[in-house]
């Protein structure tokens, strides 16, 4: 047993409880925080940190052969440790600083490939949706943590202090609680609103095409990807090139090791020619995966009229003019009606956009589409739908109502919740 005083009771609590078995201290660990003197206060935290700063180096030594696994480990459990605690403890942030040099300076440039200048961190270590990687930035995240702790534990706290024994009022905890965190949760991404801005507008002009890049992956949903368990039953867990190819793609670098000349033109090689070069095949394989993605999601959501490269259109007698769709599904969007989709990935950096808004180029595609496959399919009593993306992941708007539909079906199928299906998909 022990019992935690202040230093100026500790020769009477000593006297009081002999015989007794209580150990009398100053200070320790009670319910994952700590109560005692500011100064053993900062060396248990700072035996913390070392700790966590340890397991960073050690988990960045072996995570050259699954920089994946090496990720979600750090981003959703080693980090929820130091984020519990800075709940907790109301510590000072610049005793987090060796922890954020260890994940900027070894484990951000082991699982990226990349090295990590002081632009890189500021911007990757936030949550995904605001370009991060999902790494916060333990030296800030430790200055507002147990405040937010504080003020959503106040109707509990003023439950035990009070002079008058009266039951706890759980209905206004859960709300406090909960009005606390929105309010927080506002007050956050409107600071890593404003950060990320900054942080872009300081680019130099030269790095324009940069710039457009990092606004797009900042400002729309493609950050999923970050966010899901490396299952290789589900296909989800990437290799170490995969995942370091696709850090490399999202925060405009280029992918080691990439070939000097195209084997399909014979054009000088770069992540951008990959992306457009017709000839080499890359092209075509991410549109083909695409659409035999989409038509086994299809299956699983239990439809059985599912047809890869439907025909909408047939060729004339000289063989020409056929049109095909690139997957149709009866019932999905109206029970019994056939639903085309046909897809187009677009490289959003390619020279013939630059000038051109996302927006304005989503319709442009969209537009093309419609020309060419609405009027043939209405023919035929179905529906159409472009499938329109960028090659970061950003959908159009169809694109973005086709996921939400297929979560539907999924979610009715499997039995599950519908946002988790959505993010599954």
């Amino acid at each position: 047993m022990v019992l935690i005083v202040a230093p100026q009771f500790v020769e009477q609590a000593k006297e009081t409880f002999v015989g007794f078995g209580v150990e009398i201290l100053t200070g320790h660990r009670i319910l994952g925080g700590f109560i005692g003197s500011e100064s053993e206060k900062s060396n248990w935290l700072q035996k913390k940190v070392d700790f966590w700063v340890k397991s960073v180096n050690k988990i960045s030594k072996i995570e050259k052969n699954d920089p994946h696994s090496a990720f979600v480990a750090v981003s959703k459990s080693l980090q929820n440790e130091w984020n519990f605690i800075q709940r907790v403890v109301d510590g000072d942030s610049n005793s987090f600083i060796s922890l954020k040099e260890a994940i900027c300076q070894n484990f951000l440039p082991e699982i990226s490939g990349f090295d990590i200048s002081e632009f890189d961190a500021e911007l990757m270590l936030r949550p995904s949706r605001f370009g991060g990687v999902g790494i916060r930035d333990p030296t800030k995240s430790s200055a507002s943590a147990f405040q937010i702790s504080l003020e959503a534990s106040a109707v509990l706290k003023q439950a035990i202090l009070s002079d008058h024994v009266s039951p706890l009022n759980i209905e206004a905890h859960a709300e406090n609680s909960k009005n606390i965190a929105r309010k927080w949760k506002v007050t956050e991404d409107k600071r890593n609103i404003e950060e990320v801005d900054n942080l872009i507008k300081r680019l130099p002009q030269e790095k324009a095409d940069l710039k457009q890049h990092l606004t797009r992956i900042t400002s729309h949903k493609c950050s999923s990807w970050l966010s899901a368990n490396p299952w290789e039953d589900f296909f989800f867990s990437l290799t170490a090139d995969e995942f370091r190819d696709s850090m490399a793609c999202r925060y405009g670098k280029s992918p080691k090791n990439l070939q000097a000349w195209c084997d399909g033109c014979g054009e000088c090689f770069n992540m951008n020619h990959a992306l457009n070069c017709k000839n080499g095949g890359l092209v075509y394989q991410r549109h083909n995966e695409l659409r035999d993605e989409n038509c086994d999601l299809n299956k699983k959501a239990g439809f059985s009229q599912v047809l890869s490269e439907p025909i909408v259109k047939e060729a004339g007698n000289d063989g020409l003019g056929e049109l095909r769709g690139d997957w149709s599904v009866r019932g999905f969007w109206v029970p019994q009606r056939v639903a085309v989709f046909d897809t187009r990935i677009f490289n959003a950096n390619a020279p013939s956009y630059k000038t051109l808004s996302l927006d304005a180029a989503f319709n442009l595609h969209r537009n093309e589409k419609k020309k060419l496959y609405s009027a043939e399919v209405n023919q035929r009593r179905g529906s159409f739908t472009p499938i329109i993306a960028t090659c970061e992941g950003i959908l159009d708007r169809e694109a973005e109502s086709y996921v939400k539909r297929l979560a539907f079906h999924l979610s009715n199928k499997w039995q599950k919740n519908q946002s988790q299906t959505i993010f599954w998909v």
